[in-house]
């Protein structure tokens, strides 16, 4: 009966094969869409393995050796299809980081122009350059 069930169940979430162009092809929300459904398939398959082994301890009732392999077979694709839709997600939100880093804050940038103008005005010009000189090794070891 629990085997009739599981059928069914892959049945309703069965998923076509998903490659590496189709996953870079899909936009973020479809990533985030698919992932739960390949966990529910590596769910299911999990329980039918386990289901088959514990017949096997139980009941002495060895199932389908061919069903056996091609079941792995589909376990060990579905993690991989996991894995690659995790990667590109991490790929894109790495993007988006770096995007979001460079991208140069134009209020603080006029700020600090005006900063600059100004104290090349307010400061004596010995004062100055020991600040730029300041500046320009403090940034040349990496500080904030």
């Amino acid at each position: 009966m629990r085997t009739e069930t599981n059928n069914q169940e892959q049945r309703r979430t069965r998923l076509p094969p998903i490659d590496q162009d189709a996953i870079t092809a899909m936009a973020d929300h479809e990533l985030v869409d698919i992932l739960p459904q390949l966990e529910l398939a590596v769910a299911l398959i999990r329980d039918s393995l386990q289901e088959a082994r514990t017949k096997v301890v139980t009941e002495r009732v060895y199932s389908d050796p061919d069903w056996y392999r091609r079941a792995n077979f589909a376990l060990r694709m579905r993690g991989r299809e996991m894995q690659m839709v995790q990667r590109e997600m991490g790929k894109r939100k790495r993007a988006r980081a770096v995007e979001h880093k460079e991208a140069p804050d134009l209020a603080a940038l006029t700020w600090e122009r005006q900063f600059v103008k100004t104290a090349k005005v307010m400061l004596t010009g010995e004062l100055y350059t020991a600040l730029c000189n300041a500046a320009t090794e403090r940034d040349r070891q990496g500080g904030d």
